[in-house]
């Protein structure tokens, strides 16, 4: 199958699973990390959503300002097994619980909870690239994906605690990509 009838084949797969005609009725919004700094800009980019009259909406968001560099430097240091990596694990998880609860109020509970979960995820992985001394490029991968996730949750919580009907997708569920000789490719198969 080409990667073109492949690409068709997974977005018509994608329309049924999540029941959302993507982009053929809609818009999609791209959203970078300076858009998302703090709970402020979230609450900014939600009221530009709002305003749209279009009947759905796909939006794709970066990690939050400075957060994949926080998180890459926090893999370089657990790598070299020097014990910084967890304080600056701790900041980036100390800057996403305040922006959850400044976003949610009182309803940041399972915010909260998933980002615990997320956070320890991470640790995790921090702690195997300090007893390895090792940075690995698949976990490399996988800690500079995490801001993105984040700050795509924290606005899917914020969109629907307003009422807004909103549905959080993880691209790791949609989307494999592989490293090849020029950079990264999509693994259609």
């Amino acid at each position: 199958m080409s990667p073109l009838a492949h690409l068709s084949s997974t977005l018509s797969a994608l329309r049924a699973k999540y029941h959302v005609a993507l982009a053929s009725d809609g818009v999609v919004h791209k959203f970078g990390g300076s858009s998302l700094a703090d709970a402020e800009r979230f609450r900014l980019v939600a009221s530009i959503l709002r305003e749209r009259g279009d009947t759905r909406q796909i939006i794709v968001v970066s990690a939050m300002q400075g957060v994949t560099d926080a998180l890459l430097g926090a893999a370089k240091a657990a790598a070299k097994r020097a014990p910084q990596w967890r304080a600056q694990w701790q900041t980036l998880l100390d800057r996403h619980l305040a922006t959850a609860s400044d976003l949610l109020g009182a309803d940041h509970t399972d915010t909260h909870d998933w980002l615990h979960k997320h956070f320890a995820d991470l640790a995790d992985v921090l702690h195997a690239l300090s007893v390895i001394g090792v940075a690995a490029p698949q976990a490399i991968d996988m800690i500079q994906g995490c801001g993105e996730l984040w700050s795509s949750r924290l606005l899917a919580a914020h969109l629907a605690g307003d009422g807004k009907a909103c549905a959080w997708l993880d691209a790791r569920e949609v989307l494999v990509v592989r490293h090849a000789e020029l950079g990264v490719d999509v693994d259609w198969s």
